[in-house]
């Protein structure tokens, strides 16, 4: 298969440069077919021989989906700012038009697909009951299973085993996703009144803190909390990760501040916390379905209230 760091899969991520946006598209299960890329074991000493421990890759910027299951402890993975420890026993779930990195060294096994057979650019984000509600990271109550599939993936050279074994670990990342949201046996400690009271402060502080680099790993120090007892807490509690409730608050402000012709797209995406004004814009449109510029003109055509 080939290398999972081929220049076809990703893009060198550069906040200066637009990039291409996937579009959403509606997939019935009946549609959902599968066509594998990469699949291999991979080893970060191979890709970056010479490169220093907790060292961060160069961010990149999605074109397939991607599953990585973990199979040693390591250091931290990055998805769209949202960083989560790299845990042996743990997956990650990537999209079209996120942007990821992570420290060095690291090993997993990783797959990368599209949903279908789709010959543009960018891999569409595909709008489906079991995908869209596959969360980024999660540890995985099946792991040795999931593990073997991956295995099979990479060892098979059959198209259509390949293809059904994706759907079958697509599935039990989904089934993991719904145990992580609904707080299962890996999080049964968390009961109480605790975990309510530790995540009602925390959306007080992302309400008062938004604007700036906010990260799992910058939450977890103000609380005195490991980023993932807060991600777990705050999910089970809110419904949503962090990072999704930090977007919509950004996001929220922002459609405030547009309003406000006094202030540039530039100038609001920095009040606002995004890196660039292209992550911002990326987000915006993800979130709204307009650019800002476009949203801006539909309140001056009074399209919007």
């Amino acid at each position: 298969m080939p290398h999972p760091n081929d220049v076809s899969c990703d893009l060198r991520y550069n906040p200066n440069e637009l990039f291409p946006i996937p579009e959403h598209v509606k997939l019935i299960d009946d549609n959902l077919s599968p066509i594998l890329h990469s699949a291999t074991l991979y080893d970060s000493k191979s890709t970056y021989p010479e490169a220093m421990n907790n060292e961060f890759t160069p961010p990149r910027y999605v074109m397939y989906y991607e599953i990585n299951i973990y199979d040693k402890d390591g250091g931290i993975i990055e998805i769209n700012d949202e960083q989560y420890p790299i845990k042996k026993g743990c997956a990650v779930f990537a999209r079209p038009g996120d942007i990821r990195r992570h420290t060095l060294p690291m090993s997993c096994y990783a797959i990368r697909f599209k949903l279908y057979d789709y010959r543009g650019e960018i891999q569409p984000l595909c709008e489906n009951h079991y995908i869209s509600n596959i969360i980024s990271y999660m540890p995985l109550d099946n792991y040795e299973i999931c593990l073997n599939t991956a295995k099979f993936i990479i060892d098979s050279d059959s198209a259509i085993m390949r293809k059904s074994k994706i759907i079958e670990l697509l599935y039990r990342l989904y089934v993991n996703s719904q145990s992580s949201k609904n707080a299962s046996a890996e999080c049964d400690f968390l009961s109480g009144s605790k975990p309510e009271l530790l995540a009602s402060k925390l959306c007080g502080y992302i309400n008062e803190h938004y604007s700036e680099q906010l990260t799992l790993d910058s939450l977890g120090k103000a609380f005195h909390y490991t980023p993932l007892y807060i991600q777990r807490v705050f999910t089970r509690v809110s419904g949503m990760t962090p990072h999704k409730y930090i977007l919509k608050k950004r996001i929220a402000r922002a459609c405030e501040l547009l309003g406000d012709e006094k202030y540039k797209v530039d100038d609001i995406a920095q009040f606002c916390g995004f890196s660039s004004t292209s992550h911002f814009s990326k987000a915006f449109l993800r979130e709204t379905g307009k650019l800002p510029s476009e949203y801006r003109s539909a309140l001056r055509r009074g399209e919007i209230l």
